[in-house]
């Protein structure tokens, strides 16, 4: 062999040069070349793809806004006195005036974006308006609607408007939503309401490309009648853009395509536009950006790729012809240890990738690397794959098909409030500490594996049928003592079920992560299995029973902070049988139905930010467990509402008060009961027992019975009527019932209590 090597060097030394030389040319010209066209496209894409999205959100919002103000538009048309306004020819003005009030104190403050409303009486033919700001001209908007051969419904038309603030007359642009009932305003002197949208939300949201690294000329918003830009420009370059819109009308607008961009030049000068359809009408947004401007750092790449590209050839070329001989020596020496061993059967190169893929068996990296892959997907490739790169491990040697496995998820509840002062910081170091006690907990007997996952959290893969259930089970309460003794911290664990089959895996993995995640309802520190969570991930309900929400509404208009307690309770409780992946839908929904609840009691007051809505939300997501979610939005309520326990005291004294009144009232009607009680103050029959009982410590049905009791032997002693009679008059129709219900309250029958009476007064 080193004969051979020895009179081929020369050849072989040539054969490595022309080879690393050939390299350069074929392989690194062509690439730098590919490169750069792929450079090019990716980024006329990115820019392209940049553009849409910007288009994109400016439609949603478009959309999102219509919408909303399309709904408010209906609820005003639709109601009472919104319909005599429009249509009553008697109508008087006191009551227009409650109509057009009520609108401005509900609609406009809840509405910001909305400048103003107007009403036509086609009858009367007479405007009513109501601004937020100044007034509007009404002579403009009726030869507006006159100007239409049929008027558009509840569509949103983006029109100028001449508005008038202090005298001072300006042109603003409105976005109109007419609505009419019977015949065409336009054709006909019909009755109609439109609702006027301020634009400039819309006309700002064109800004958006700012600040966001796309180069963008300028971006119009184009109808049948108007162009509206986001900016003011310089008059050679407003004409250029009119210039390069109408081609784009002539060319572009009648295409089908709703979204698109294309690059045009004008005056030697080359353009990218971009155009998106708005919410499928006539009305589009196009952003116009200089080419040069967007191409800038594609040109300057490609002058590095030519610089670069010809320093580096001539470097490689030199580096070639000092290195080249160098690589042969390495080689020559490989060979020639390969050539005098003799425990091998296979080729040098076959028996070196053996040598490193064992080797690479017995790193813990590897181990936890296949595993994760295993994890993820345990089909039979998967399986395959991980046999491959680890033949020794217990999990390759097994039955694939009949193996019994589960998983098991061990999570760190948290860190704050620690004896030792752990921090976040600490985390990795505790999880090392507790994969040895598990390491020490688990026999060598039992076949598991342990791997890492997200967050502060490890997992056991086991064979089951290496360990019982009863000592598994042992072996995970004593993890749990462990870390509360040595390191003050719980956890949460969570269990799979065994199933057989290693193709399995997957499943057991992620219904493991689903389990963990239920320490949300049950609190930390438990050991959390299938059966825990089998009525939960059973319950497709998605929202709170509206019973319950209107009760903690009723609640929180009254500012009956004892009450809104209660009703959050029921709603925990019903919550906490949701499927996971909905309780986070019934929080946000919850979050919501309060914050507009706390606006229409306190319209007086400025409605919660956008950042204070922002930090509520973000409690709401953080908030590490039930009780903690339900305390948070009771401490929130209280600080909204402003009640202290005086008031709230005197709440719960009129709550008695009524009862009391209401039970010495009626109990002589048979049908006196908690539930006719409960309906009376217009609350649930079972928080007003519950209620009642914590005031006054005695159940409503007792009190009820008292009652009736005290007005029956009242009744025994001063009249001569018959104990029929008697327990009629007190709403009894069981006679049999009244006598059980006498004795017990009195210690004796109805006919004794006379006879009773007069021997404890002697």
């Amino acid at each position: 062999m080193r004969t051979f090597l020895s009179f081929t060097k020369r050849k072989y030394f040539r054969k490595i040069l022309l080879l690393l030389t050939t390299f350069i040319v074929v392989f690194f010209i062509p690439f730098a070349l590919l490169s750069y066209r792929s450079a090019k496209k990716n980024i006329l894409n990115s820019i392209n793809s940049s553009n849409s999205i910007v288009l994109s959100q400016i439609s949603r919002n478009y959309l999102s806004f219509s919408q909303n103000i399309t709904n408010v538009c209906l609820e005003i048309f639709f109601d009472n006195y919104i319909q005599n306004i429009l249509y009553s020819k008697d109508i008087s003005y006191s009551d227009i005036y409650t109509g057009m009030k009520n609108l401005t104190d509900t609609t406009l403050w809840a509405n910001p974006s909305i400048h103003s409303i107007s009403i036509y009486n086609g009858r009367r033919d007479e405007f009513f308006s109501v601004t937020s700001t100044g007034r509007v001209i009404e002579s403009e908007l009726q030869e507006y609607v006159k100007s239409f051969d049929v008027l558009p419904k509840l569509t949103p038309v983006l029109r100028p408007v001449t508005a008038v603030y202090n005298n001072y007359e300006s042109q603003k642009y409105m976005i109109s939503y007419f609505m009419y009932q019977f015949s065409d305003p336009a054709q006909n002197n019909e009755s109609y309401l439109v609702i006027n949208q301020r634009a400039d939300w819309f006309i700002e949201s064109m800004d958006i490309s700012e600040g966001k690294n796309i180069p963008a000329s300028a971006v119009y918003l184009v109808t049948d009648d108007y162009r509206i830009s986001n900016k003011q420009f310089a008059e050679e370059d407003s004409s250029v853009f009119e210039a390069l819109l109408d081609d784009f009308e002539q060319s572009h607008r009648a295409a089908s395509n709703l979204e698109g961009f294309y690059i045009t030049s004008f005056h030697n000068v080359k353009y990218l536009i971009t155009y998106a359809c708005l919410n499928n009408s006539d009305n589009f947004l196009i952003m116009i950006q200089n080419y040069d401007d967007v191409f800038e750092d594609l040109l300057n790449l490609r002058n590095d790729f030519l610089v670069i590209g010809i320093l580096f050839f001539l470097f490689a070329f030199i580096l070639l012809l000092a290195v080249s001989q160098r690589i042969y020596y390495p080689v020559n020496n490989i060979m020639g240890f390969f050539q005098q061993a003799t425990d091998y059967t296979m080729n040098e190169f076959d028996f070196l990738k053996k040598t490193i893929r064992h080797e690479r068996t017995l790193q813990p990296l590897a181990l936890q690397y296949n595993l994760q892959l295993l994890l993820a997907k345990s089909d039979q490739k998967g399986i395959e794959q991980f046999c491959s790169s680890m033949p020794s491990h217990w999990l390759s040697a097994c039955d694939h098909e009949h193996i019994l496995l589960s998983v098991v998820l061990i999570h760190i509840d948290k860190l704050e409030n620690n004896r030792f002062s752990f921090t976040s910081e600490d985390s990795n170091l505790l999880l090392y500490a507790l994969k040895n006690i598990t390491e020490e907990l688990l026999t060598s007997k039992v076949q598991f594996s342990l791997f890492d996952t997200e967050d502060i959290s490890y997992g056991i893969l086991l064979n089951r049928e290496t360990i019982s259930d009863d000592v598994l089970s042992n072996v995970l309460q004593k993890l749990r003592t462990s870390a509360i003794e040595f390191y003050d911290i719980t956890l949460t664990i969570a269990l799979s079920d065994a199933q057989a089959g290693l193709t399995n895996l997957s499943s057991m993995y992620k219904d493991a992560l689903t389990f963990s995640s239920y320490n949300f309802i049950f609190g930390g520190n438990r050991i959390i299995t299938s059966e825990d969570c089998r009525l939960n991930e059973h319950n497709a309900q998605t929202a709170c029973p509206p019973e319950l929400v209107r009760h903690l509404e009723s609640a929180i208009q009254e500012k009956d902070m004892k009450r809104i307690k209660l009703s959050l309770d029921d709603i925990k409780m019903v919550m906490s049988t949701f499927k996971r992946s909905n309780i986070l839908i019934c929080t946000i929904s919850l979050v919501n139905q309060i914050t507009l609840c706390l606006g229409n009691i306190q319209p007086e007051s400025d409605t919660i930010s956008d950042a204070g809505y922002n930090d509520i939300y973000s409690k709401v997501l953080s908030s590490e467990s039930a009780d903690r979610f339900f305390t948070f939005l009771y401490e929130y309520l209280e600080t909204r509402l402003g009640v202290t326990e005086t008031e709230d005291s005197d709440c719960d004294n009129l709550f008695i008060s009524v009862i009391m009144n209401f039970v010495q009232r009626s109990y002589f009607d048979k049908n006196l009961s908690s539930q006719t009680i409960s309906d009376c103050v217009g609350m649930s029959n079972r928080y007003t027992m519950r209620k009642f009982k914590s005031l006054t410590g005695l159940s409503l049905n007792d009190y009820i019975n008292d009652i009736r009791m005290k007005k029956a032997a009242s009744l025994l002693l001063n009249t001569s009527s018959s104990i029929n009679d008697i327990a009629e008059q007190v709403g009894i129709d069981n006679v049999n019932y009244f006598y059980k219900l006498f004795k017990k309250a009195y210690g004796c029958t109805p006919r004794e209590f006379p006879e009773y009476r007069e021997r404890s007064k002697s």
